[in-house]
């Protein structure tokens, strides 16, 4: 659903072109070969300029409203201003509300008429430096950020399901997913983007799309780029703003380099999480055979039981 059926050549953030390569299926690999496989790495790839791009059936014009989630930015002034201007009626949510008020307001809304949209804005607020936040200040922010985002779209599940309705979130992952040389100082946002992949697996045919931008973009300039972007390109779920070009992201197939100085051995540390149980423990299991190193477990449930098999 792009400028053409063909697909277009790519380039990097550098400016190399990339030619595009038609997909093949991955051979069969028997699991004592798996080093074989090929790697898949994600990276940015050139998206079309808007202007180029189809119109994606969304309206923004009277009659429409719109939920406009704001986090502790101002993000939402911007948003509001242009939907209004469009004719638009935002409904603007405090996203650092209780999980039970959030769907409290939607299903009042609901009750008033029709929800057509969203625009996820809470991961627009820039993040604590990792270094100087605590696991409570870690938790609320993916409490706001992520869970809320899911109680949001549970409420309005089958509001934003068909043609022409829409979720659009934003993200400061730097305008490339923290793909860029320079990674991200935001990753919660991350969170954010996982979640909206997934949506858009459900809902096929609503607008569904993640919008990442830089840590100095202006809020004046992320409203416009997440309107217009609810209204041109139906056919990419991930956008990405940076250097003044849209960017999306794909696989590439690069060979793996094993770095000849990694030694697993009884003096390698490794830390684990997710390591209670599940393919996660077996892992473990085959490493400390072949290293015999220390390992510090992390999860967020209890330690299984000494009789437990895994």
């Amino acid at each position: 659903e792009g400028v053409s059926e063909a697909r277009p050549p790519t380039a990097t953030p550098t400016g190399k072109v990339r030619e595009p390569r038609p997909p093949t299926a991955s051979p069969a690999i028997p699991l004592e070969r798996a080093d074989e496989a090929p790697r898949r790495v994600a990276v940015p790839v050139l998206r079309p300029p808007l202007e180029l791009c189809k119109p994606t059936g969304v309206g923004l014009g009277r009659g429409a409203r719109v939920v406009v989630a704001a986090g502790a930015g101002a993000g939402v002034a911007g948003v509001d201003q242009k939907l209004e201007e469009l004719g638009a009626t935002p409904l603007v949510l405090d996203a650092h509300e209780p999980a039970a008020e959030i769907e409290a307001r939607l299903r009042g809304w609901l009750a008033d008429g029709p929800i057509h949209g969203v625009f996820w804005l809470p991961a627009l607020d820039p993040d604590f430096p990792v270094d100087d936040e605590s696991i409570e200040q870690f938790r609320e922010r993916i409490r706001v950020v992520a869970r809320n985002l899911v109680t949001t779209m549970r409420v309005l599940y089958d509001s934003v399901a068909a043609r022409g309705s829409f979720l659009v979130a934003g993200t400061r992952l730097g305008g490339l997913f923290g793909l860029g040389e320079d990674g991200t100082d935001a990753p919660l946002g991350g969170a954010v983007q996982g979640f909206v992949k997934a949506y858009k697996r459900e809902r096929r045919d609503a607008l569904v799309k993640v919008v990442d931008f830089a840590a100095e973009a202006s809020y004046a300039e992320i409203a416009d780029a997440l309107v217009a972007e609810a209204l041109a390109d139906p056919g990419v779920v991930e956008v990405g703003r940076h250097a003044g070009r849209r960017w999306s992201i794909a696989l590439e197939v690069r060979p793996v380099k094993p770095s000849p100085e990694l030694r697993l051995d009884r003096d390698t540390v490794f830390v684990v999480t997710g390591a209670a149980g599940g393919i996660t423990s077996a892992i473990v299991a085959d490493l400390a055979a072949a290293s015999g190193g220390t390992f510090h477990l992390l999860d967020v449930v209890a330690p299984p039981a000494h009789g437990d098999p895994h």
